[in-house]
């Protein structure tokens, strides 16, 4: 199953790379310590500093001439995406106790503005594996497309599936066990509308 979702995020951000008008940017790895001197806004600190001090990670691709406080190309967050791009690897396991230590002053300081998916599992590895599902749930509700599918460009539609994906498993890994029928539901929504998606950018 996960190597389904794993080989739908790769044909999607094919697709994306070989359909977009412009190419894309010519990319350079950052260190992840210059990057956190130069950030402003607390989101992006948040998530920065989640997958360098929590996650261990020590650089950052961004587009080569962009702003230091630049996280990735297309103005996407590369620390978050690459701290559930861990999370989802380590098949939302327990972290060591010197990592959930900088987890939790983490949420403790940065409260609601830490990314949902990052609140979530730092509450499940506190123990409050209930709260997390329940975040991860709401997490899954947000990113499930609507009536009709989203007018975007495939490569955010594959990386919708996959995030949806990452969250689905993180539900399961986490007790109580819950019915996640509508949670699965969610999931063949957002693979069907990225399967239907032809935009080209």
């Amino acid at each position: 199953m996960k190597s389904l979702f794993g080989a739908l995020v790769v044909l999607g951000l094919s697709i994306a790379l070989l359909a977009r008008a412009e190419p894309p940017p010519a990319m350079e790895r950052r260190e992840l310590s210059k990057i956190i001197a130069a950030l402003k806004t607390k989101a992006a600190l948040a998530s920065v500093r989640f997958y360098a001090e929590v996650l261990g990670a020590k650089e950052l691709q961004a587009p080569v001439g962009s702003t230091l406080d630049t996280l990735g190309p297309w103005s996407d967050d590369g620390a978050l995406l690459g701290a559930e791009q861990l999370i989802d690897r380590a098949a939302c396991g327990p972290l060591a106790p010197a990592q959930l230590k900088v987890a939790s002053a983490l949420l403790t300081e940065y409260g609601d503005v830490l990314s949902p998916s990052l609140r979530a599992y730092t509450l499940g590895q506190q123990g409050k594996t209930a709260e997390a599902s329940d975040g991860f749930a709401a997490f899954i509700d947000a990113q499930t497309p609507g009536v009709g599918c989203p007018g975007e460009h495939p490569m955010y539609s594959y990386r919708r599936v996959a995030r949806i994906g990452f969250a689905l498993r993180c539900v399961k890994a986490f007790p109580p066990a819950r019915d996640v029928s509508k949670l699965e539901k969610a999931l063949k929504r957002a693979e069907q509308c990225a399967k239907n998606n032809t935009a080209v950018g």
